[in-house]
């Protein structure tokens, strides 16, 4: 089995990526923006959803039912 060595660097802020759409993703979402996913509990800001839901999952365990019964109330 043969590894990849072809690495896909940022040009902004030089973070290394093994795969292209890798790369990608983080121009589009994550270099020099803000985090634009906060948590409605506590300071926790993400630049993407899933790191959110992850945090809401582990650190807010009991209020992440109370969250989505109040939001399945407005659909």
């Amino acid at each position: 089995m043969m590894f990849r060595a072809t690495k896909y660097i940022c040009p902004q802020c030089h973070k290394q990526y093994k795969v292209k759409s890798s790369l990608a993703r983080h121009l589009k979402l994550e270099c020099g923006k803000e985090a634009s996913f906060k948590c409605p509990f506590c300071p926790y800001a993400s630049k993407q959803k899933y790191p959110l839901t992850s945090h809401i999952n582990f650190k807010h365990p009991e209020k992440r039912l109370k969250l989505m019964y109040e939001r399945s109330a407005f659909i």
